[in-house]
């Protein structure tokens, strides 16, 4: 990225860096081709094609990722499966970076949230669950440690910053690099928009978004709570704010910002124009969230409040002490699947629990039903996210596979939740052959398990749900 003309100076035949998701799917299925025919290279070019139309393309980094396996690179395809690339292949493909220097002045940091530190316990199990395996295993078998860095808010007159769904960089206007902003492959960026210019967005620009914005989750733990920061900071939120996101256009985002009183008109999509803005000033809230492991009290708190704000029937005592299984359809699933589903909900009917499949209810809707739970039953899944509206004091039951992120464990902790969860056998072991030895991390996380009923029984037993 260079430093940027001032406004006066610019003129109407700038270019403008716009994603080109066409090509990018185009250059995809060139790299899937090739690779499937083994012209290893040929696949290669192809997929750092996609990412130079569209840098956020996370299935060009997997692909990449199974070129570099079939190479013999295998540290530089475990980059690849992570979403990163090896300093190898940046230098392949933005063969025109230029340093950028690191910022010391040109914005304001407006503190907001200080740091914390809190006890995750243990998760409470059964003993003699099936054994984990894999790097991507998080079993709790001991108290840890929740170590939050607090957050703040940068304020930037004239910056300038690229943000996509998995690249964010943030200058000054000087071209100077903030650097606690940057995700990603920054490097790839300067040599992208060289002979670009940022598109102006106005007199006020709030960088919103995260990685994993296309999600559930993220958007109720990653994006909202951004708005909590700039709150904490002093900052008013403004009718004619324009806010920054990857991705907004699912239900579930307009509804959420819409709770915050952001309307669809304030909201620009960065991957559906272009990622690559400027404003009279903007605003950068900073904020940790690495699955759970870095987050604040605080955060369950504001979004528990902010349902308490919203919705009238919350906490009826006719509606308090629902026991609920937050089902997963296999039809919309993206993975970890159950393969005794119905048998499972079957059992869970007759002890008076609701099969709840979150995307039938609007987000609102969602956090009525978690606000007025007493047990909570669930597959690992976005739809855990929703524990941030339960009433401390609620048990929580996970059931996992082959992978389990240590978010809802995390949730619970700071929200004073009672926390349970369970290993379950993948589903349909009989076709385990050699090659799921060398499964990618997205396969792990995405394997289909069945839940032992009788594990189940005991481990609601132990939690004295039912007698």
């Amino acid at each position: 990225m260079t430093t940027r003309p001032s406004l006066a100076e610019r003129a109407d035949t700038e270019r403008t860096f716009s994603i080109d998701l066409p090509a990018a799917r185009r250059a995809c299925k060139q790299a899937e081709s090739a690779l499937a025919e083994m012209r290893l290279t040929e696949a290669q070019q192809s997929a750092l094609e996609a990412i130079a139309h569209r840098p956020s393309c996370f299935l060009a980094y997997q692909l990449l990722g199974r070129i570099l396996d079939a190479k013999g690179h295998q540290q530089e395809a475990s980059e690849c499966y992570r979403g990163q690339l090896p300093q190898r292949l940046i230098e392949t493909l933005a063969t025109h970076s230029q340093p950028v220097a690191v910022a010391s002045d040109g914005y304001q940091r407006l503190p907001a949230h200080a740091a914390e530190r809190n006890l995750m316990p243990a998760a409470l199990t059964l003993s003699g669950q099936v054994d984990g395996d894999g790097d991507d295993q998080r079993r709790a078998d001991a108290d840890r440690v929740i170590v939050s860095e607090g957050s703040f808010v940068d304020q930037v007159a004239n910056g300038v910053v690229w943000h996509d769904a998995h690249n964010t960089q943030v200058l000054n206007a000087g071209g100077a690099e903030i650097v606690e902003h940057s995700v990603g492959c920054t490097q790839v960026l300067q040599a992208l928009v060289l002979p670009c210019e940022p598109t102006w967005l106005g007199r006020r620009a709030i960088v919103l978004g995260a990685r994993g914005a296309h999600n559930y989750y993220h958007w109720t733990l990653d994006i909202i709570p951004r708005l909590a920061v700039l709150e904490a900071a002093g900052i008013r939120l403004q009718a004619d704010d324009i806010f920054v996101v990857p991705f907004a256009r699912q239900s579930f985002a307009v509804q959420l910002l819409a709770r915050f009183g952001i309307a669809e008109s304030q909201i620009f999509e960065t991957e559906t124009d272009t990622p690559y803005i400027t404003a009279d000033q903007l605003l950068v809230p900073w904020l940790q969230n690495k699955m759970g492991l870095t987050m604040s009290a605080w955060l369950p708190r504001y979004l528990r409040q902010s349902v308490k704000n919203q919705l009238t029937t919350i906490n009826e005592p006719t509606r308090e002490g629902r026991k609920l299984f937050i089902s997963r359809s296999t039809a919309t699933a993206d993975g970890r699947t159950l393969g005794n589903q119905g048998q499972l909900e079957a059992i869970l009917e007759k002890y008076g629990f609701e099969i709840v499949l979150p995307e039938r209810y609007s987000v609102d809707q969602q956090a009525e039903l978690f606000s007025t739970a007493s047990v909570v039953v669930a597959v690992h899944g976005a739809g855990l996210a929703n524990l941030v509206y339960c009433a401390p004091g609620t048990t929580v039951i996970e059931f996992y596979g082959e992978h389990l992120s240590p978010c809802y464990q995390a949730i619970s902790a700071l929200a004073g939740h009672r926390y349970y969860n369970c290993h379950c056998a993948r589903f349909d072991a009989s076709q385990l052959n050699a090659a799921d030895a060398v499964r990618t991390i997205a396969d792990r996380r995405s394997a289909d398990f069945q839940v032992s009923l009788e594990q189940a029984k005991r481990l609601l037993q132990l939690a004295d749900v039912i007698d």
